[in-house]
């Protein structure tokens, strides 16, 4: 979190803070996923309502707006899950539509996602001191 809790009036109030990552990571990952020739506003639209959907009403209570950040990787494949139906729906993906698997209500795959660490990479991979994220892997 990258605010303390502020207590006022007698209620402790968790300060969010708004960030590309919820969202641009998410719709990547679904387009990457579909292939899709063309990102629209629905599909934009579609992931914020998916994290917003990810707000328990306990945390909304607290003043949350998003998610809590620890918990950002899982965010991002519940939200990446729900914008491929609107590619494939309106006929932008260059995939087949995958068939729904029984365990889950998603048709994207979570097999190939892997948690960013740094000391899975190589050290001339590693980005320069001071550099925030990671960088991200070739394309195969």
């Amino acid at each position: 979190m990258p605010f303390p809790p502020v207590t006022f009036n007698g209620h402790t109030f968790l300060p969010s803070q708004a960030n590309n990552f919820y969202i641009f990571p998410a719709v990547g990952m679904a387009i990457y996923a579909t292939r899709a020739r063309r990102v629209t506003d629905v599909m934009f639209i579609e992931a914020a309502r998916a994290v917003a959907d990810q707000v328990l009403e306990t945390q909304r209570q607290q003043g949350l707006l998003y998610p809590l950040q620890s918990n950002i990787l899982e965010t991002e494949i519940k939200t990446a899950a729900r914008v491929p139906r609107l590619a494939f729906d309106a006929g932008h993906a260059q995939v087949d539509r995958p068939a729904m698997r029984r365990s889950s209500s998603a048709p994207m795959s979570t097999s190939r996602i892997i948690a960013p660490s740094p000391d899975r990479l190589p050290p001339d991979r590693l980005p320069p001191p001071g550099r925030r994220g990671l960088p991200l892997p070739p394309v195969p």
